[in-house]
């Protein structure tokens, strides 16, 4: 979210971090915690670090609040 930090209300960027959080959740549910996304170009990141990645981003969305 780099560069975004400024852009639109607090509960409007803590919200967006929500939905992205959820994206994580729902990829690691699905394919597990060790899959990564597969797409020529994507990261190699896996969805259990995602996932985390995430989460922090949230806890630090909830905090500017």
């Amino acid at each position: 979210m780099k560069g975004f930090e400024n852009k639109g209300s607090a509960l409007g960027r803590f919200i967006e971090e929500c939905g992205e959080a959820l994206d994580a959740a729902g990829k690691t549910v699905r394919f597990g915690s060790g899959s990564y996304n597969p797409l020529p170009g994507a990261s190699k990141e896996s969805n259990e670090d995602w996932l985390q990645r995430e989460v922090g981003d949230l806890e630090v969305g909830r905090r500017r609040r």
